[in-house]
């Protein structure tokens, strides 16, 4: 009797353990926890999707300030180094333009970059200087403008926020201009590398 009550007492306190661990959150991802914030507050779709892309967008241009940073340091070629510091400039007044609206919306956003921004920029880290690391960067670089160019796009197109659709107009000349030297870039570093 008296070990079958230590017994049933250990599968308890075992059983609240498990049950107590199984709740806890291991490296939450910044764009969730935000979004998660947001629908709490948010009654409508419509400044649900405003607040998805405001997180989005912070999340990126984090990633892509971070990047920039580290290419300036560890591009091979000249035109790669300062299409990083083009890049890092411009993306940071966007990334302090996305807290002020954020913060007027009452919108949670980010304060750092997402899980899978986090692992790109420990990948780009193992990237070997010179070919390698030129060519993927700018390669990264054209990506995340496309999708950022969209989500922008999106917004000018669907928002109902003039201050949304104000700074997604404002930002997108700057941003193509980045997707249309990154290319130029590109084509550059294929050339050098292929002689």
């Amino acid at each position: 009797m008296k070990h079958t009550r230590i017994i049933s007492g250990a599968l308890l306190i075992s059983g609240m353990f498990l049950f107590a661990c199984k709740d806890e959150p291991k490296n939450a991802d910044s764009e969730k926890v935000a979004n998660d914030a947001n629908d709490a507050k948010i009654e409508t779709n419509t400044f649900e999707k405003d607040a998805e892309a405001l997180v989005k967008l912070s999340s990126q241009d984090q990633y892509l300030v971070n990047a920039s940073d580290f290419a300036v340091k560890n591009a091979n070629q000249k035109q790669v180094k300062q299409l990083a510091l083009s890049i890092a400039g411009d993306h940071n007044s966007l990334k302090s333009e996305i807290k002020s609206l954020a913060e007027k919306r009452n919108y949670n956003i980010p304060d750092s970059m997402s899980n899978n921004y986090i692992a790109d920029t420990e990948d780009m880290k193992k990237w070997k200087k010179g070919k390698e690391f030129d060519s993927k960067f700018v390669d990264e670089v054209i990506d995340e403008h496309e999708k950022a160019i969209k989500i922008m796009e999106d917004c000018v197109k669907d928002t109902k926020d003039s201050d949304l659709k104000s700074l997604c107009e404002k930002a997108l000349p700057t941003l193509r201009s980045h997707l249309e030297e990154s290319k130029k870039v590109k084509e550059e570093i294929d050339a050098v590398y292929k002689s």
